[in-house]
This record gives C-alpha cells, sequence and structure tokens, in this order.
C-alpha cells in the first residue's frame, strides 16, 4: 500500500557525528520535508527538554537544538523524531588541550 508520499519526514539529516570541545557549545540542525512536523530530541533515550544548558531553534523547515557548556557527560548518542522517523548522532566532547 503506497501512499504516494515517500515518507521520508527528514529533508536533512544529522551529521554521524558531532565533536565539541569540552565547555563548548554545540549545535545539532535537521530538515524537515514538512514544517508542520513536530520533532522530539532525546540523549540516551531520555527525552530533552528546553533548558538553559538545551536551547531549541525554529527556522523555518529546520529544527536546531544547541547544547551549551559541554560536559565529558554530554558525550553521548542522541537522536530526534519526527513523525515515525528518527535519525540519530553521536556527540564527542574532548577534555580540553592535551598536555604533553
Amino acid at each position: 500500500g503506497s501512499s504516494g508520499s515517500s515518507g521520508a519526514a527528514f529533508a536533512k539529516i544529522l551529521d554521524p557525528a558531532y565533536q565539541v570541545d569540552k565547555g563548548g557549545r554545540v549545535r545539532f540542525v535537521v530538515e524537515l520535508a514538512d514544517p508542520k512536523l513536530e520533532v522530539k530530541w532525546y540523549k540516551n533515550g531520555q527525552e530533552i527538554r528546553p533548558s538553559t544548558k538545551y536551547i531549541f531553534e525554529h527556522k523555518g523547515c529546520q529544527r536546531i537544538l544547541f547544547i551549551n557548556n559541554c560536559q565529558m557527560t554530554d558525550d553521548s548518542e542522541y537522536y530526534v523524531t519526527a513523525g515515525d522517523e528518527k535519525c540519530s548522532t553521536e556527540l564527542f566532547v574532548r577534555s580540553g588541550p592535551s598536555s604533553g
């Protein structure tokens, strides 16, 4: 039963991985095929709520998540859902300049 639409919720998905320096800020961006779709962001399966650390932005079809003041605890798997689709990424936090 093909409904005629491709069913792709995402026009542009997350990169496979992101890198950020400890204490820095990272920016996840996805682009939706349908701007009316609701997106939810998750870290390790837990839904992320807006806060001073997690900033959400809407720009047309883009859905952006900023993570401020990244720590080693943010080094984790993240995913975002739209409709019944999801895409995931991994965040790698670099702990400061390596001495030596």
